[in-house]
């Protein structure tokens, strides 16, 4: 079971990335706000997926991806960059297979989407 979970999600970052593009180049509030739903339910099953599995960082971000997704004012350029960070932090999870909280590259993940979010909110 633990085997599935790399091909599961880099899957679910595809499918994270490939919404996050739609929403970028959405010709309509409509389109873009359906968008920004997939990244909801992407991040949400990232989130079920890294908690099952025990990733704790992925669980972390996924979460928090998740919740600002809710919260997100489309119209700022901003807000895009807070999206963005997580996108990236989550891709360096995933391809360094870190696992859990600690660590220096774990808090420096962190720290980059804490102060995203601290100076574009």
């Amino acid at each position: 079971k633990q085997s599935l979970y790399p091909k599961i999600v880099e899957e679910s970052l595809r499918k994270l990335e490939k919404s996050w593009n739609n929403f970028k180049t959405a010709s309509s509030d409509e389109l873009r706000n359906s968008s920004m739903e997939e990244i909801y339910h992407t991040a949400n099953h990232i989130k079920d997926l890294a908690s099952t599995f025990n990733y704790e960082l992925m669980q972390h971000f996924a979460v928090s991806l998740r919740d600002f997704s809710e919260r997100i004012d489309v119209t700022r350029k901003e807000h895009h960059i807070i999206v963005q960070a997580h996108n990236d932090v989550m891709w360096v999870v995933y391809n360094e297979n870190i696992k859990d909280h600690g660590g220096t590259k774990a808090e420096e993940l962190k720290l980059i989407v804490a102060k995203a979010i601290e100076k574009y909110s």
